[in-house]
């Protein structure tokens, strides 16, 4: 139950990150507004969900076995995108700008001011906004990696599918429309990626088909 409304707290409340800079959004505010009923109505409804799965399997076969690596993969980067979030968010709340930034926009933040004085309060608001909503996701496929990895459940390798698939198209992709791609700046960014096509390799077998042998 506390657990449940910490999560409340770290994901939502991420919003107040905006205005370290002096800059709220009003229409994140709104689809803040929107979305926390819904939210909330999930909670109340699924607070006495205590069933426990058993496994259907008691046997170390092969795809149990190859299906902990890529268990495996999904809890790092599921805490890779926790502790990125963070950093993104810490970013966006203090000096906004990381070295490749400057490097690709070849202009400096006192330059930025003397050109208009909302431009950073504006990225800032963007990049802590980010790094919040990073932060959420990752405990959420933290979360799925730990407690929901159960032979036959595909709906588990679906939904880290479905829910990747936008997310790294949008992350990578975005990069290199507008021609930002720093090696050193997309590292971080290659590095989930291949986590998540590896634990979805590795594990397909154990949460479809093979896993019910």
């Amino acid at each position: 139950m506390y657990g449940k409304i910490r999560l409340i707290i770290i994901g939502f409340l991420g919003i107040l990150l905006f205005i370290s800079f002096g800059y709220f959004d009003w229409l994140h505010g709104l689809f803040w507004i929107v979305l926390i009923p819904f939210y909330f109505k999930g909670f109340r409804k699924s607070q006495n969900a205590k069933h426990s799965l058993n496994s259907k399997n008691r046997t170390n076969h092969p795809a149990w076995k190859k299906s902990l690596w890529g268990q495996l993969c999904f809890v790092v980067l599921g805490f890779s995108f926790v502790i990125g979030g963070l950093f993104i968010s810490l970013i966006g709340a203090t000096n906004v700008f990381v070295p490749t930034d400057l490097d690709f926009i070849c202009i400096s933040p006192d330059q930025m001011n003397e050109i208009n004085s909302r431009l950073i309060p504006l990225i800032a608001h963007d990049r802590a906004g980010f790094g919040s909503a990073l932060f959420s996701v990752g405990l959420l496929v933290l979360m799925i990696s730990l407690w929901g990895f159960h032979q036959g459940e595909k709906w588990i390798w679906n939904t880290l599918l479905i829910g990747g698939i936008p997310a790294f198209s949008a992350g990578i992709l975005t990069h290199f429309v507008i021609g930002y791609t720093t090696f050193i700046h997309l590292l971080p960014a290659y590095f989930a990626l291949v986590l998540f096509l590896l634990g979805l390799f590795l594990s397909r077998g154990f949460l479809y088909e093979e896993g019910r042998k």
